[in-house]
């Protein structure tokens, strides 16, 4: 950080950048909010380039933006990471983004932004990401109360994804839809997966915190999980 600190004290906004980017690694999320608006001003006498606005521009609203979020202020990050995207489109900020609008409940939003980074992913060719972002798309498609196309993503997904958190997700969803039989299936498919920690489903923090799953969702199918041996009898909990 040292090497940075000085070069950054000479005026150079571009160290100034990097150092708020270290002090964002290392957890000083304050100190990287200084060290980034020193590097997003440019006060008359001090040094900037074409090469300075292309590192800095995105870059430093970015790193910004995730400075904030470390401190938890979900919409002083969500407009950094626009800011970000004012200067170039990259599906990373808008995947940012919609966390944001996710943790300050905007699911709508937050469903845009997420439907917008997946395709944006997929156009890169970076299937994985673009995997994760369609999962949170349908998630938060479902807290903001359009359960049916979320039922209609997650379908879909399932076809494409060998995956038992995203098949537990439309287990959630169909309990939610009055779909008792189709969930129980379902729950029974997932859990059949080589590696389903299906043990792990009725604990909600974990679902939130780990498998970020979204509040409604944990929450059906933590109904399901609690209901299911006295709604369908002769089901076995696993």
């Amino acid at each position: 950080e040292s090497l940075f600190q000085d070069a950054a004290s000479c005026g150079s906004r571009v160290a100034a950048k990097r150092l708020g980017d270290v002090r964002v690694d290392l957890g000083m999320f304050d100190l990287a909010i200084e060290a980034y608006d020193e590097a997003l001003t440019s006060p008359e006498g001090r040094s900037s380039t074409k090469a300075d606005s292309a590192v800095v521009g995105p870059g430093g609203w970015f790193g910004r933006g995730k400075a904030h979020a470390g401190l938890q202020d979900w919409q002083a990050a969500a407009d950094d990471f626009t800011r970000s995207l004012e200067i170039q489109v990259d599906p990373i900020p808008l995947l940012n983004r919609a966390q944001m609008r996710a943790n300050m409940g905007l699911w709508e939003e937050a469903a845009r932004d997420y439907q917008a980074a997946a395709d944006m992913f997929l156009e890169n060719r970076e299937r994985q990401l673009a995997k994760i972002a369609r999962g949170q798309y349908a998630f938060s498609l479902f807290e903001a109360g359009q359960i049916e196309e979320s039922k209609a993503e997650l379908e879909r997904l399932t076809r494409g994804v060998y995956s038992s958190d995203v098949r537990v997700a439309l287990v959630a969803v169909y309990w939610q839809l009055g779909e008792a039989n189709k969930a129980e299936s379902l729950w029974q498919d997932a859990c059949d997966i080589p590696g389903a920690l299906c043990g792990k489903y009725s604990d909600t923090e974990w679902l939130i915190s780990y498998r970020k799953w979204t509040p409604k969702l944990a929450e059906s199918i933590g109904d399901f999980l609690a209901l299911r041996t006295t709604t369908l009898p002769g089901a076995m909990m696993l």
